[in-house]
């Protein structure tokens, strides 16, 4: 895994994205987990503790999981798949301000993630697993796994800037197309 322990600075608005892909990303027992907080084992090098994460976030055997409830909580699963071979952009916004933050793609309200995957909003609103807790870290690394996971464009941001406007949006498909 990979990850920073600490030196996020608890920012009001919170930016992430990372590229994935994996040849077996729907594969059994095959988890790829990420989140943001703060506490003992966002310092240290192990796994996450429930109860330390401000957000958490699994593709697990290919399906999408949030970490929801108080304390450690539990896994949700979220309607949506993903497939072998395929390369996934993941973009998480988070909004702490005290207001609702208006972006590029869409607003959000005070509290609340976003949650995109290739430019796709999966994720309206959804509640912060702790929104007390700091976001002061972050992690993402594999579980149970003999599978490979390639990872790419790693951006963690104190604010929104970096979310992409839609008009350069739709230059990138053109480009792409």
């Amino acid at each position: 895994g990979s990850g920073w322990t600490s030196g996020i600075g608890d920012p009001a608005s919170t930016y992430v994205k990372f590229d994935v892909f994996s040849p077996n990303i729907s594969g059994v027992t095959n988890t790829l987990f990420f989140a943001t907080g703060s506490g003992a084992t966002f310092s240290g090098n192990s796994t996450f503790a429930g109860a330390d994460l401000s957000f958490g976030f699994q593709i697990n055997n290919g399906g999408l999981e949030r970490r929801t409830g108080t304390g450690s909580g539990t896994w949700a699963a979220v309607p949506y798949s993903f497939s072998n071979s395929l390369g996934y952009t993941i973009e998480i916004l988070g909004n702490r301000s005290g207001a609702t933050r208006n972006y590029g793609l869409g607003s959000l309200a005070n509290n609340s993630i976003d949650f995109f995957v290739n430019v796709v909003l999966v994720g309206d609103d959804w509640s912060f697993k702790d929104s007390s807790k700091p976001i002061d870290g972050f992690r993402i690394y594999q579980v149970n796994g003999g599978v490979r996971y390639q990872l790419d464009n790693v951006v963690i941001a104190n604010d929104f800037t970096a979310v992409p406007e839609p008009s350069a949006i739709v230059l990138m498909i053109l480009a792409l197309g």
